[in-house]
């Protein structure tokens, strides 16, 4: 009988990872920023002017564009210190989907409490309602499909 557990080598979990981070984490952006009457463009414009100030929102699609490529290299970024980490502490990838979650509440206290305070947006309220969501999505949209990719490296392959 063959194992049919999926094996990766660390940079394709990373790639596979981080796509995947990305998209979940693009998707549910998208769908919260539509229900506040927030437009494709203006949503990731706002994580570009992370980089680029408020000139962010004078860019038009290609300032959108570089926000999405932000976005995603933080995805993958993320992954890629999870895989790193787990590496030095193999205890987080067993049982992954409990160590997951925990990473995702440290990557949401890190971004929201360190990265955006310190980049060109600044600091910003704490609005409970809207912390509940942005946990949530880390914890399960974030932290478990990291810890789920590094789970499959094989460090033979």
């Amino acid at each position: 009988m063959t194992n049919s557990r999926l094996e990766l080598r660390p940079a394709q979990a990373i790639l596979l990872g981080g796509l995947t981070v990305g998209v979940i984490d693009c998707a549910f952006a998208t769908i919260r920023s539509a229900q506040h009457g927030t437009s494709f463009v203006t949503l990731w414009q706002g994580v570009a002017s992370g980089a680029l100030g408020d000139k962010a929102a004078q860019g038009g699609v290609a300032t959108a564009a570089l926000g999405l490529l932000i976005h995603f290299f933080i995805a993958t970024s993320i992954v890629a210190f999870y895989v790193w980490l787990s590496r030095r502490m193999p205890f987080l990838l067993h049982p992954w989907w409990l160590w997951g979650p925990i990473y995702g509440l440290g990557v949401y206290i890190f971004m929201n409490f360190v990265v955006i305070p310190l980049s060109a947006i600044g600091p910003q309220p704490h609005v409970l309602s809207r912390m509940w969501w942005g946990i949530g999505i880390h914890l399960v949209g974030i932290g478990l499909p990291a810890a789920f990719f590094a789970s499959r490296v094989n460090e033979e392959r």
